[in-house]
C-alpha cells in the first residue's frame, strides 16, 4: 500500500469512528476534577510501583483518584484511556435512575382480565409485567400475593397469559458473548420475569458406576413450572477415581437443559459427590406465567389450558396489583451483589420513563442526557445497563466525574449506601472476605469484571478525613490474576483508603510508553498515533527481521483487544506446523447402480474445504451424470456432524448478535459460497411491509417480515436477526420511502444449504433424486463418483486474510485439530493469549511486540512464504467493532525489512459488527 494511502486510510477510519455517543458539557454545582499533570503524591508513587508488578505490567490500566474535599487530583495513570468497565457500568445506570426516577420509584405488576372473566366466565388471565426484576414466588410476596388476591375473584380460567410488551427486543445486550447466554447472569431482559429468570440445576451421582447421574431442578420457592424444562441427561457416573467432567448448560433458544460428562461415584475420600449450576430461563415471560398459573392453581383456581404469552387486548380491567420495593431498597442488592438482571431492567425503565417504551435506544438517549447534565465531558460508550457487553467503554476519568457529580446530589447517601462497604459485616456484598484493612473500613466500592477485567470504583474516607472518589480499571490479564485481596489492583484501592499515609513498595520504574528509534524511512507510516486526549489505546511495534529484535515500540508490551489479528497467529501456526490442507469436496454413492438407477443414497461431503462454490457443485453433478446415474432412488445425504445451535458450532466468545450474519457461518463439514446468501430489501408502499427478495431463492431459510414502510423522512430502524434454534430470520423496524439495502446472511445449516444447491445442479444435469435431503453425521464411505481438487496452503492463507468470513479460519482450525493450541503457543510468546483464533471474539488480547516479533521470525521461515510475501509493502489492514489493526512488512533504507504491527483499540463504536478488511 502506498504510504500516503496507508496514512490516509488510518486517519480517515479513526476520524470517522470517533463520533460522540456519550458526551456532556453541562455545568453542575459540584467541582469537576481538574485534568492536571501527574501529581507528586505518595499515592501516585505507590500506584506507579504497583503497576509494574507481574499481573499488571502488560495491562491497559486506567486509574484516577480525586480528593473531593480539596478538589485536587492525587493519582492518575492513563486516566483518559477508555477500557472495558464491566459492572462499573452499573454506577452510571444507578445514578441516572436515582436522578430521573427518584429513590422512591417502584415497579408495578398488574393482573388484568376481560370484563367477562371478571363477571365469572372462564377466560384468560393476563399477568402484565412492569419491569420488576425481583418478582418472587416465595412465601406471601410477589406472585403468591397476587395469586391469593386473584383467587378470591376468579374461580376458573383458561390460562395465564404473560405480557411483557413494556420492553422491546432484543432481550440481550449488544455484544454479549454467546457462551454466557445460558447462564443466570445473562438472563434475557423482559418486563415480566419471575425468580430473576433463573433455575438451579443439581447433579448427583447415579446409583452405580455406568448409570446416569441424578438431575434435579430447584426453584426459589415451593412453586414449580410443570413441564417447562426438558432435561437431556447424557452424563455418566464413573468409578471413584474417575475425573469430574460434568458440564451443565441450556440450549440457546430453548428450555432444554443438557448435562454431559462424568461424575465419579462416592468413596471414602469423596463421600458426597454433587454439583449445582444456575442457568437462565429461555423465555422469561412464559416462565413467570407458568409459575403464576401454578400459584393460582394452588390457591384454588381451575384451568382448562396451558400458560402462554401474548399481548394485552383492549378493554381489560385490573383485578390485582403488586408494587415492588423502592429503588432505594433495590440498589444495595443490585450493586453489592452485581445482579445484571436488576441493572438491565433498570436501564430499560429509564426509557419507559422518558418515552413509554423500554428499548435500548430510548434508554441510551436518557443516559446521554444524564451524562450531559452530570458534566461528563469525555466520550464513552454504554450499550447495556449492567456492563456485561465487552463493547462498553469508559475511562477512569469518566467514572470519577460521575462519582464527583453524585457526591453533590440529594440522593448521594442512597447512591453511596448501595455500594459494598468493604469489611462491613452486613453491607459488603460478595466481598465480605476480610481485606487487609481494619473492620468497618471507610471504603465504599463497586467491582467490575469480565474474563479479562478486574475493576474497582467508589469512595474512600482517607485517614485525614477527606472524601476521595477513585476508579481503577484494569484490562488485559485474566480476571483470576487480580481478583484477590492481595493483588496489585486491590492494593491500589487499599492505598486510597490509607491516603495520605501511603507506603510506597519497592519496584522498578514504570517503563516508558515509547522506546527505541523509529527508522527514518518508516516515520511517515507510524507518526500518526491518535492517542493524546482521544481515549483510544494505541500499541505499535517495529521489529528488524534480520535480528528478530524490536527496534521501536509504543505501548508495545500492552495487552490489547486484537480484532482479527489472531488470524495472523493461526496462519503462522498452520504453515509452521506443515498442516495438511483439506481435500476437495466429493460425491459418493451408497448402494447398487442398475440401468442408470442408484438404489441407495447419494452422499455429498465437503471435507471442511472452504472453496466449494456453485460452480464446483455443478462439476460434481456432471460427474454423477457421467457415471451413468440418471435416477437416485433414495435420499441425497450431506455430511454435517453437528446441527442446530450446538455450543461447538460457533466460538463461545462470539457476540450473540453475530448469529446469522454473513461473516459468521457456523462450523461445518460442508460449506458452499462461504455459506452466504443475500437479502435484498426495498421500501414498499406507505404503511405496508418492505419487500424482501432472497437470493438464491431456494436458500433453506424462512423470513418473517414485520417491517413497515413510511413516507415520512426518517432514518431506517431496520433490524434483522436470526431466531435461536431455527432457520427463521425476523425483520423488524421502519424503513423510509426509497430505502434499498442488500444484506449478506449466513444460513445456520450450511450443509443443507449446499445440499439444496447440489440438488438443483443435479436436476440441471439430468439426474433425478426421488428421496429427501438427509443429514448424516459421518460419511458412510461409499463409492466415490466425483471429487474436486484439494486446497493448497497459499490459497487458503490468502483467503484467511482477504475475507472477513469465518469459513477459511474454521477450515484452518480443523486442519490443526487437537494440536491447535500447542501449535499456536509455539509461534507466539507470553504474554500474548487469546481464547479463539478466528478473530470473531471481543475478548482476544495480544501485544504489538508479540506480533511484530512473530512476523519477524516468520519472514525467515520458508514455510511462511504464503503469509509474508503478500504483506511486503502491502500491510494487512482490518477493522472490527471498536478496533483498527495493521500487520505486515515495510522496506527500509538499504533494503532492510521491518515487521510492523499497529493495534488501535477502544475506538468509538460505529454500530457495525461486521469486520472489514481494508487491505
Amino acid at each position: 500500500m502506498p504510504h500516503h494511502l496507508f496514512r490516509n486510510t488510518l486517519a480517515t477510519t479513526l476520524a470517522v469512528s470517533t463520533f460522540v455517543m456519550m458526551t456532556g458539557a453541562g455545568t453542575v454545582s459540584a467541582v469537576n476534577p481538574v485534568k492536571a499533570p501527574v501529581p507528586h503524591t505518595a499515592l501516585q508513587s505507590a500506584w506507579e510501583a504497583l503497576a509494574t508488578q507481574k499481573s499488571l505490567q502488560h495491562d491497559s490500566l486506567s486509574a484516577y483518584a480525586y480528593d473531593l474535599t480539596t478538589h485536587h487530583v492525587i493519582a492518575a495513570i492513563h486516566p483518559t484511556w477508555r477500557v472495558t468497565p464491566a459492572s462499573i457500568t452499573k454506577l452510571f445506570t444507578s445514578a441516572a435512575a436515582l436522578a430521573t426516577l427518584g429513590p422512591q420509584f417502584t415497579y408495578k405488576t398488574t393482573v388484568m382480565v376481560p370484563p367477562s372473566v371478571a363477571n365469572g366466565q372462564p377466560g384468560p388471565i393476563y399477568l402484565v409485567g412492569g419491569g420488576d426484576p425481583w418478582l418472587e414466588a416465595n412465601g406471601e410476596t410477589g406472585l403468591q400475593t397476587l395469586a391469593t388476591a386473584v383467587a378470591k375473584k376468579i374461580p376458573a380460567a383458561t390460562g395465564v397469559v404473560g405480557v411483557s410488551s413494556l420492553y422491546t427486543p432484543p432481550v440481550y445486550g449488544l455484544g454479549w458473548p454467546k457462551g454466557v447466554i445460558p447462564y443466570n447472569y445473562a438472563a434475557g431482559t423482559t418486563a415480566l420475569m419471575a425468580e430473576r429468570s433463573e433455575i438451579f440445576v443439581n447433579v448427583t451421582q447415579g446409583s452405580a458406576a455406568g448409570k446416569s447421574p441424578q438431575v434435579s431442578l430447584q426453584f426459589n420457592s415451593s412453586l414449580q413450572a410443570p413441564g417447562y424444562f426438558h432435561v437431556i441427561n447424557n452424563a455418566t457416573t464413573g468409578s471413584p477415581k474417575s475425573a469430574w467432567t460434568i458440564h451443565v448448560t441450556r440450549q440457546i433458544g430453548t428450555n432444554n437443559i443438557v448435562v454431559t460428562g462424568n461424575i465419579p461415584i462416592s468413596s471414602s475420600k469423596r463421600p458426597n459427590v454433587s454439583g449445582a449450576w444456575v442457568l437462565s430461563v429461555g423465555n422469561g415471560p412464559l416462565f413467570a406465567a407458568s409459575l403464576f398459573q401454578e400459584a393460582l392453581a394452588q390457591a384454588g383456581v381451575h384451568f382448562s389450558g396451558m400458560p402462554t404469552t401474548g399481548s394485552l387486548p383492549t378493554g381489560t380491567v385490573t383485578i390485582a396489583t403488586h408494587s415492588s420495593k423502592s429503588l432505594a431498597q433495590y440498589l444495595p442488592i443490585q450493586n453489592q451483589y452485581s445482579i445484571n438482571q436488576m441493572a438491565e431492567n433498570l436501564y430499560r425503565e429509564l426509557g419507559v420513563n422518558a418515552s413509554g417504551i423500554g428499548s435500548l435506544s430510548s434508554a441510551s438517549a436518557v443516559m446521554q442526557k444524564f451524562s450531559e447534565t452530570a458534566g461528563i465531558p469525555s466520550r464513552r460508550i454504554q450499550l447495556d445497563g449492567s456492563g456485561l457487553s465487552p463493547l462498553d467503554e469508559a475511562s477512569a476519568t469518566d467514572v470519577v466525574d460521575l462519582l464527583t457529580y453524585a457526591a453533590s446530589q440529594s440522593w448521594f447517601g442512597t447512591f453511596r449506601g448501595s455500594l459494598m462497604h468493604l469489611n462491613h459485616p452486613h453491607n459488603c456484598g460478595f466481598l465480605c472476605s476480610p481485606y487487609p484493612l481494619p473492620t468497618h473500613t471507610n471504603l465504599w466500592i463497586k467491582t467490575g469484571n469480565l474474563s479479562n477485567q478486574w475493576n474497582y470504583a467508589g469512595y474512600a474516607t482517607a485517614t485525614n478525613g477527606n472524601l476521595i472518589a477513585f476508579a481503577i480499571l484494569d484490562n488485559g490479564n485474566p480476571t483470576y490474576e487480580n481478583a484477590t485481596p492481595t493483588s496489585p489492583v486491590s492494593q491500589m484501592m487499599l492505598d486510597v483508603a490509607s491516603y495520605p499515609a501511603v507506603t510506597v513498595p519497592k519496584s522498578q520504574p514504570m517503563a516508558a510508553s515509547t522506546t527505541g528509534t523509529l527508522p527514518n524511512s518508516l516515520q511517515h507510516y507510524l507518526q500518526f498515533l491518535p492517542e493524546a486526549g482521544s481515549g483510544m489505546v494505541v500499541g505499535a511495534s517495529v521489529s528488524n527481521v534480520a535480528t528478530g529484535k524490536v527496534v521501536w515500540q509504543h505501548n508495545g508490551n500492552l495487552l490489547q483487544q486484537s480484532g482479527l489479528l489472531p488470524r495472523t497467529v493461526l496462519g503462522d501456526a498452520a504453515l509452521t506446523a506443515g498442516a495438511t490442507p483439506p481435500s476437495g469436496a466429493s460425491v459418493s454413492s451408497v448402494g447398487q447402480v442398475s440401468k442408470g438407477i442408484l438404489n441407495g443414497a447419494l452422499v455429498l461431503n465437503g471435507h471442511t474445504n472452504p472453496f466449494l462454490s456453485s460452480t464446483g457443485l455443478k462439476q460434481l453433478a456432471q460427474d454423477v451424470a457421467l457415471a451413468g446415474i440418471t435416477t437416485v432412488n433414495g435420499p441425497l445425504e450431506y455430511v454435517q456432524p453437528v446441527t442446530g445451535f450446538h455450543s461447538s458450532r460457533w466460538p463461545s466468545s462470539m457476540p450473540w448478535n453475530d448469529f446469522g450474519r454473513g461473516f459468521a457461518p457456523p462450523k461445518s463439514q460442508l460449506w458452499v459460497n462461504n455459506d452466504q446468501a443475500m437479502l435484498q430489501i426495498h421500501a414498499g408502499i406507505n404503511g405496508s411491509p418492505a419487500t424482501v427478495t432472497l437470493k438464491p431463492e431456494n436458500t433453506p431459510i424462512t423470513i418473517q417480515n414485520l417491517t413497515t414502510t413510511s413516507n415520512t423522512a426518517q432514518a431506517s430502524s431496520l433490524h434483522v436477526r436470526l431466531s435461536f434454534h431455527s432457520s427463521t430470520y425476523v425483520l423488524t423496524g421502519v424503513v423510509p420511502k426509497g430505502f434499498s439495502e442488500v444484506l449478506t446472511i449466513a444460513p445456520p445449516n450450511p450443509g443443507q444449504y449446499a445440499a439444496v444447491e447440489f440438488e438443483s445442479a443435479l436436476k440441471a444435469a439430468g439426474v433425478t433424486v426421488t428421496g429427501s435431503l438427509s443429514r448424516v453425521s459421518s460419511d458412510p464411505r461409499g463409492t466415490v463418483i466425483g471429487s474436486l481438487k484439494a486446497s493448497n496452503m497459499s490459497a487458503l492463507t490468502q483467503a484467511l486474510f482477504t475475507t472477513p468470513s469465518l469459513v477459511p479460519a474454521e477450515a484452518m482450525v480443523s486442519m490443526l485439530g487437537t494440536k491447535l493450541w500447542h501449535d499456536i503457543g509455539a509461534v507466539i510468546p507470553y504474554p500474548n493469549f487469546f481464547i479463539e483464533p478466528t478473530g470473531v471474539s471481543l475478548g482476544n488480547y495480544m501485544t504489538a511486540n508479540g506480533l511484530s516479533t512473530m512476523l519477524a521470525k516468520a519472514w525467515n521461515n520458508p514455510q511462511d512464504a504464503p503469509l509474508v510475501t503478500p504483506w511486503l509493502q502491502h500491510p494487512w489492514v482490518s477493522t472490527s467493532p471498536e478496533q483498527y489493526d495493521v500487520a505486515g512488512y515495510l522496506r527500509g533504507q538499504h533494503g532492510q525489512i521491518y515487521a510492523v504491527t499497529l493495534i488501535v483499540s477502544q475506538v468509538l463504536w460505529n454500530h457495525h459488527f461486521t469486520p472489514q478488511i481494508l487491505q
